[in-house]
């Protein structure tokens, strides 16, 4: 279950305006939009192929391993664009001013780190949303695997070059002992849980903790075995079993609108949610490894775009 091999990074990467802005609300989703297409530009080396997969290099395109996971249902993306501060409604921006958003590699896309500031440094050239805001890339900043860690973050990129390799985090160093065994944890999540059963979207009231580890547990198995090489040997029937009697007993889950539009699809998406508070009670000794690796890798649809992400607490319910 735990292993080494699970390997992880978090980048903050900080953004200077070089002229006034007016953003998205989703400021993560918006760079992720604009950077897919510029990340392409300078990573494909085969212009004559119809399309990726029938790609002669593919195996060794940084663009392919990224990107074009999508074609397997089972595959997860390796990355997650996330905001940096989710209670930011700040849309305006002056010249000078800082962006911030989080970068996730998993496993070999670790090594595509340089690929990613790269492409930023020439997003920043071609400029944001159909205004064309310009930007410089100030600093990457590679951040612990966990907010409570009291080490230093080591500074990635200065804003001329790269200076260090990223800090690597396996599933081993974020499971600790913050989380004794307990029988009440809470839930917040802070950007919209989008889930679909039964080809229906999860409502508010109808969000159960099955529903989250069974989630969590394909993402776990996902990543693992085609990002990082392994397979985490999860034990999904008894852990299923088990989860009926882990039951919510206080909700302040809310739906959350969220509209983005896809300028390779040329088409409006919708990327709606749950977001707020939940607390389960029950044995939830068994599950907290997979609970504090689902604070890192998100859980839900659109998980790359920052969705699906959310803090645990233990809660003081009775």
């Amino acid at each position: 279950m735990l292993n080494e091999a699970f390997k992880f990074c978090k980048c903050e990467f900080r953004l200077k305006a070089l002229e006034d802005m007016l953003l998205p609300l989703n400021k993560a989703s918006m760079l992720r939009g604009g950077f897919g297409h510029i990340f392409k530009s300078l990573n494909c080396a085969n212009r004559l192929s119809k399309s990726c997969k029938e790609c002669p290099l593919n195996k060794t395109c940084a663009y392919y391993v990224i990107f074009e996971t999508r074609d397997a249902a089972d595959i997860a993306r390796p990355y997650i664009f996330s905001d940096c501060d989710f209670d930011d409604a700040r849309r305006s921006y002056r010249t000078g001013d800082m962006i911030s958003f989080e970068l996730t590699l998993f496993g070999k896309a670790i090594e595509y780190l340089p690929h990613f500031i790269y492409s930023f440094i020439e997003l920043g050239n071609a400029g944001l949303t159909k205004r064309r805001y310009k930007f410089s890339l100030s600093s990457v900043i590679a951040k612990n695997a966990s907010s409570t860690s009291s080490d230093a973050a080591i500074q990635v990129f200065d804003g001329s070059q790269i200076l260090s390799q990223p800090v690597m985090h396996s599933w081993n160093t974020i499971v600790g002992s913050d989380f004794k065994p307990q029988s009440l944890i809470a839930f917040n999540f802070l950007s919209p849980l989008r889930f679909e059963f039964a080809n229906k979207l999860v409502k508010p009231k109808e969000l159960t903790f099955e529903m989250i580890i069974q989630s969590l547990t394909r993402r776990i198995n996902a990543i693992a075995k085609y990002h990082c090489c392994y397979d985490p040997k999860i034990d999904h029937r008894s852990l299923l079993n088990i989860t009926r009697d882990i039951k919510p007993i206080k909700s302040n889950l809310r739906w959350q609108d969220w509209t983005r539009y896809s300028s390779r699809q040329n088409a409006k998406m919708e990327f709606g949610g749950l977001v707020g508070n939940i607390i389960f009670q029950g044995d939830l000794t068994g599950f907290m490894p997979y609970l504090q690796l689902g604070e890192i890798i998100h859980i839900g649809k659109n998980a790359t775009f920052g969705n699906g992400k959310y803090s645990l607490s233990i809660s003081e319910e009775k």
